[in-house]
């Protein structure tokens, strides 16, 4: 039971972290086009 919550936890971490680069990318490309247009 435990050994399934982990790697549940484990997952959940990696799609978080996947999520914040994403928007972080997001921004840093939005942040680009306003400063050049």
């Amino acid at each position: 039971m435990k050994d399934i919550f982990n790697r549940r936890q484990r997952f959940s971490l990696r799609k978080y972290s996947f999520g914040v680069a994403s928007v972080l990318l997001g921004t840093a490309t939005l942040c680009c086009s306003y400063c050049t247009g």
